[in-house]
C-alpha cells in the first residue's frame, strides 16, 4: 500500500505577491507573505507501508485513541517524537562523556567552590 502525503509549499508566495486563490479574501500581499513566511516548508513524499500497520493506524484513529485526525498527521507525529527520541539520546551521551572529561570535572569543581560561599549565604537565608 502506499500513501501519498501532501504538504503545502510555502513558495506559493513569488516575489510579485501572492498567486490568485492561495490567500484569504481580504489579505493583503504584505500579510499573506509574513503569514505563509512563518510555515515551514513542507515536500510531498510518497511511503509505501505494511497493510496491516496502514490498517492499525486508521483504526486507532476512526476510534479516537490518537489525537489526529489522518494517517498523514499520525505518521508526522510519530516521526517527530522518534527524531526527538532520537536526540535526546546524543544529548545523554554527550552528557555521559563529560563524567570521563578530566578537564571537566576540574572546570566544575572550580565553579562549585566559587560558588561555595554564596551557596552557603543563600542556605542560611532559609
Amino acid at each position: 500500500m502506499s500513501i501519498v502525503v501532501s504538504y503545502l509549499d510555502s513558495r506559493l508566495i513569488s516575489k510579485r505577491g501572492p498567486k490568485a486563490g492561495c490567500c484569504a479574501p481580504g489579505l493583503g500581499t504584505e500579510a499573506a507573505m509574513r503569514s505563509t513566511a512563518k510555515r515551514a516548508t513542507k515536500v510531498q513524499t510518497t511511503v509505501r507501508l505494511p497493510k496491516p500497520l496502514y490498517d492499525k493506524a486508521k483504526q486507532l484513529i476512526r476510534r479516537g485513541e490518537v489525537r489526529v485526525g489522518s494517517v498523514n498527521e499520525l505518521m508526522i507525529e510519530s516521526l517527530q517524537s522518534r527524531i526527538r527520541a532520537v536526540e535526546r539520546q546524543h544529548i545523554d551521551a554527550q552528557f555521559a562523556s563529560m563524567s570521563e572529561d578530566r578537564h571537566y570535572q576540574r572546570q566544575a569543581e572550580r565553579v562549585t567552590e566559587e560558588f561555595e560561599p554564596s551557596d552557603w549565604e543563600a542556605l542560611q537565608e532559609r
